[in-house]
């Protein structure tokens, strides 16, 4: 098994979106570019050009980036490596078409309350009412009605940016269509106040009292509901996830949607 790691593009140059298009930026002085690793309170991060394990063209495991040693081992049939899927990085490809299923598991503890999630996601089929980014088994029965998550779900053909807890939809927000690469974010407070967030603009905002009672979950599962029922899973490509053990603040979510779309070139 090898470890994928290209390198970036040779014809990369940073962009950053600025609200009035994607404007070229360039280090001044010297200066570092920013890492997600400058905010406090990281506690994923998995991207597709580093700590990638293969077999052939399959994905046996996903090494953490963050430092934790929360790394995601590959489960039933595995993603597949997509080499130069956007802006010359490669992605992961989660093939759940029903009954197939493809996913990660992180075997670790997490919290909801108090978190922030960013995933550069493209979604290849609508057909999946729901296609889950980001599961979270509940403490309770690991069914559909007990699943945490950020997930798409198309509403009579029109996609959705949900987030779910103990099957309160918390957040339903229309975003842009399929078969394109997207920035989904977002962020819970203590009080279970939810902010959802697709390429850089709010998509709307809930609160479910669930999720300030939630005291942590010991598994996240990336691509696949853990319930594996309703075709819930992703059938489409994940190029990077960043999370944190906090609500980040707007200065904060801002940098951190401006490092990806300047590495992906999405918007």
């Amino acid at each position: 098994m090898a470890q994928q790691s290209p390198s970036p593009p040779l014809n990369y140059m940073p962009r950053l979106s600025l609200g009035l298009g994607v404007q070229t930026i360039r280090k001044v002085g010297g200066g570092a570019p920013f890492s997600p690793a400058n905010l406090s309170g990281l506690s994923l991060w998995l991207k597709a050009d580093t700590g990638v394990t293969l077999s052939g063209s399959n994905v046996t495991a996903w090494a953490d980036q963050s430092g934790n040693g929360k790394n995601a081992t590959g489960a039933d049939i595995l993603p597949t490596l997509q080499s130069n899927a956007i802006n010359g990085y490669p992605a992961i490809r989660f093939n759940n078409i029903d009954p197939d299923t493809s996913k990660f598991v992180i075997s670790s503890s997490f919290n909801l309350k108090n978190s922030s999630a960013f995933v550069v996601v493209k979604q290849l089929n609508s057909d999946n009412e729901y296609a889950r980014y980001l599961s979270f088994p509940s403490l309770a029965a690991l069914d559909y009605n007990a699943d945490d998550g950020l997930a798409v779900l198309f509403n009579n053909g029109v996609p959705q940016l949900q987030i779910t807890s103990n099957a309160n939809d918390a957040t339903i927000a229309d975003v842009s269509a399929s078969n394109v690469f997207a920035i989904a974010s977002y962020k819970i407070d203590n009080s279970g106040n939810i902010s959802a967030f697709y390429n850089g603009g709010s998509e709307g905002t809930g609160q479910n009292s669930n999720m300030a009672s939630q005291n942590g979950v010991s598994e996240i599962y990336i691509g696949q509901s853990p319930s594996n029922i309703y075709s819930e899973g992703l059938y489409g490509d994940i190029a990077e996830i960043v999370m944190y053990s906090r609500a980040v603040t707007t200065q904060e979510r801002q940098q951190v949607e401006a490092y990806l779309n300047t590495k992906y070139a999405i918007y």
